[in-house]
């Protein structure tokens, strides 16, 4: 498939996927003629090959209307995500940004609207806050917090924690949730998000 083709690739699978949330079914051949201009079922078909072979749909053989998504479609009521890496829960430490591979939706239902992001908790100085070693940790993205939030915090330009976060009179501090850890008064500080949910597997 030819470059110049992508957006309509994009606006093919959109409307697949739009249509099947719709519709509880995926689109007939006829119906995706307009969406890509054209009166060629050969046309249409060879654009649904290119989605194939790229990974995002699948064909059912057994089906009439054949077209299965990969990706979930329920876009309209989750938010996707991704366990981006590690956060320190002790002394500030170097966060291991990279992606841990599966997508996870986030239902709209209980997050809301927002951008997101999630972290594996390291360390023990949370434990007050039932934040634990290995627990998932879902991230509001956003960089301004009210005292008292717990927060993902760069200290000092280049190390990352999860505290809980204040600001009294303009003196910044980050306090653990374990009283073997002392307070963090940072030189510079940097919010990355504030934690909005913490996911336990038992």
């Amino acid at each position: 498939m030819r470059s110049k083709d992508q957006d309509k690739l994009d606006k093919l699978y959109a409307y697949i996927s739009n249509y099947q949330i719709e519709n509880n079914m995926s689109p007939t051949t006829s119906e995706m003629l307009s969406v890509l201009d054209t009166n060629s079922r050969d046309v249409v078909s060879r654009y649904v090959s290119a989605l194939e072979d790229s990974g995002q749909i699948r064909r059912n053989a057994l089906k009439s209307r054949n077209i299965d998504m990969i990706r979930p479609i329920l876009s309209k009521n989750f938010t996707p995500t991704r366990i981006i890496g590690n956060i320190s829960c002790g002394l500030p430490g170097e966060e291991q940004e990279e992606s841990y591979g599966d997508e996870v939706l986030l239902p709209k239902s209980l997050f809301g609207e927002g951008e997101y992001y999630m972290l594996k908790a390291c360390g023990d100085s949370m434990t007050g806050a039932g934040i634990e070693d290995g627990d998932t940790l879902v991230i509001s993205r956003c960089n301004t917090a009210s005292s008292g939030d717990i927060v993902v915090a760069l200290v000092d330009g280049h190390e990352n924690t999860l505290k809980r976060y204040y600001n009294e009179d303009g003196v910044v501090r980050l306090v653990a949730e374990n009283d073997r850890y002392a307070d963090i008064f940072p030189y510079t500080l940097e919010l990355q998000g504030k934690l909005v949910s913490c996911i336990k597997f038992y």
